[in-house]
């Protein structure tokens, strides 16, 4: 994958978990980059059925997983964002470690009244580790359909993976077509790169997961 565009389709599975992998260059250091990735309908940002909950918390996005931290499962630290809207509630999210790594998110209350990312942080009983840990957990917007995703460094290349539970794919009406992109910031600079942007697919499913359980 390289630092210019790439024109990449994308294949949901209806009721079905998405995984995808993302390999960049060893030239490109993600850790220095906060990534986002989005469905829509359109590229107007028309709504859908299946769309993020607007004002609430919807997916996150561990931005680096660090090391050397605290293992366990801590409340994460979230302010902000919703501090200005009558009536606002706010969200819970807590994050797994695990050989020091952040190993994954998962946002319990959604909360409401968000207009912005909130500050998100470690709590004191994850230790100060490497001091590189970074999670961001992003907020619904009407028409679009955010990501979960971890970025992951290694030294071959480091890697982007994005995901959405069974729950979102299978809210997704049955005819749904639409586009997608992945977006990174500079935290030094603050530049935009749109690395890929594609048409989605969604692959229809008569059979319910619930159906093998």
């Amino acid at each position: 994958m390289a630092a210019t565009t790439d024109y990449i389709n994308l294949t949901v599975y209806q009721d079905e978990s998405l995984d995808e992998t993302v390999t960049f260059e060893t030239s490109y250091q993600i850790e220095d980059h906060k990534i986002i990735a989005k469905i829509s309908n359109d590229y107007s940002g028309t709504g859908f059925t299946g769309d993020d909950e607007e004002g609430q918390l919807v997916a996150y996005v561990i931005n680096h997983v660090g090391g050397q931290y605290t293992d366990g499962t801590f409340t994460l630290s979230i302010s902000g964002g919703n501090g200005v809207t009558p009536g606002a509630t706010d969200g819970v999210a807590t994050c797994t470690i695990e050989s020091g790594k952040i190993s994954s998110v998962t946002i319990t209350n959604a909360g409401s009244g968000y207009t912005s990312q909130p500050t998100v942080a470690l709590p004191g009983g994850a230790g100060t580790g490497t001091g590189t840990a970074s999670i961001s957990l992003l907020v619904g917007e009407a028409g679009s359909l955010s990501l979960n995703a971890k970025a992951s460094q290694v030294t071959a290349g480091d890697t982007y993976i994005v995901s959405l539970p069974a729950s979102k794919t299978g809210s997704l009406e049955d005819g749904f077509t639409g586009y997608w992109d992945l977006v990174a910031k500079n935290n030094a600079t603050g530049k935009i790169t749109r690395h890929i942007n594609g048409e989605v697919y969604l692959e229809k499913s008569v059979t319910k997961q619930g159906a093998f359980t």
